[in-house]
């Protein structure tokens, strides 16, 4: 709540004038007495304030809205595959599996570059893509390592997009792959 102050002695000259043009104008010749009936000693030629509370509400300051995209996060192919049947995202080298990562953003326009990061003490990118005209973008997990060989173990995910046009960042949330390599 905001304290509004109001200055009482100028509320009563007001009132005064209001009353004053009312009678002119309905053709009444008395007039009120708004002077005191007393003199005023110098504690009272100060000027009376009455402070009231003001709903938070009945003060808008102008603002600019920041422009807003929802973003949804999809994970899809084989290893969404896996999560259905074994309950985990896996990606299994003796099947070929393929998995990959769908963004969406609505409005589609601006468009947003997404990137699929994994965690190594920091994050990684490995994929990235700009989302189209109809505001979709496709990641793409890559199941080989750095030696060229098929990954093993558990690596945690997450999709990022960056600051742009405006536009806050985001990210998902963060999810585990199970690389499962054929022996």
């Amino acid at each position: 709540m905001r304290t509004l102050s109001i200055n009482f002695q100028m509320s009563l000259r007001i009132a005064g004038i209001a009353v004053i043009l009312a009678s002119i104008l309905t053709g009444c010749s008395s007039t009120p007495n708004l002077e005191p009936s007393v003199s005023p000693t110098a504690q009272e030629t100060e000027p009376t304030t009455i402070e009231t509370e003001v709903a938070e509400e009945t003060v808008k300051p102008e603002t600019t809205s920041a422009p807003s995209q929802t973003v949804e996060y999809t994970i899809s192919g084989g290893c969404l595959d896996s999560f259905e049947i074994l309950g985990y995202y896996g990606i299994f080298e003796e099947y070929g599996d393929d998995c990959y990562l769908v963004v969406e953003v609505f409005p589609p326009e601006p468009s947003r570059l997404a990137e699929l990061q994994y965690f190594e003490t920091t994050w990684v990118t490995e994929s990235s893509a700009r989302t189209d005209s109809t505001g979709i973008a496709y990641l793409e997990v890559d199941p080989l390592c750095e030696d060229g060989l098929w990954c093993d173990g558990v690596w945690e995910y997450r999709v990022f997009l960056g600051e742009e046009s405006g536009l806050p960042a985001d990210r998902s949330l963060t999810f585990e792959l199970d690389f499962l390599p054929y022996y």
